[in-house]
């Protein structure tokens, strides 16, 4: 990777961190997609960058492996990358805009069977003022479908 590059990315991080406050550990995995985005273009520059190599490396992303919700995720970091240098005026065009995000699965919910529901609902001691108000926030729960967020939030 070039010293320009190294420090595009470097620059990339020290906003994110600046401007969102972002955790250290998903400021590591912008880092890392860039890191290995430089590496894929082989010396052109992340600058150099066009649509086809976007969807080149996104597409061997899928060879080795990757599943969809990590292409789409490294396909987001470079479309933020791409969109910062947009503002500091480097580029003239941002060679993400027209790539197409990876469909990603959809994910069925995990079902408990009656017995799993049985014993959750059994777990608190309800002899207890506490065991009782976790049972009643389990009954609650189950009843209703509430995200635990909604259930926090809820008011007397």
């Amino acid at each position: 990777m070039s010293p320009t590059d190294a420090t595009l990315i470097d620059t990339f991080c020290d906003q994110l961190w600046l401007q969102d406050g972002l955790a250290p550990t998903s400021l590591d995995s912008y880092r890392r997609d860039l890191n290995a985005w430089a590496a894929w273009l082989d010396g052109r520059g992340l600058l150099e960058a066009d649509r086809g190599a976007v969807e080149g490396w996104l597409a061997a992303q899928y060879g080795d492996g990757a599943k969809a919700t990590s292409v789409a995720r490294r396909l987001s970091t470079l479309r933020r990358f791409y969109r910062l240098q947009m503002e500091r005026a480097a580029i003239r065009d941002d060679p993400t805009l027209r790539v197409r995000a990876p469909r990603k699965p959809r994910r069925l919910p995990k079902l408990l069977s009656e017995a799993q529901v049985e014993a959750l609902l059994a777990a608190p001691d309800v002899n207890t003022p506490l065991g009782l108000r976790n049972r009643a926030m389990l009954e609650t729960l189950y009843a209703t479908g509430l995200r635990v967020s909604e259930l926090t939030s809820l008011k007397m």
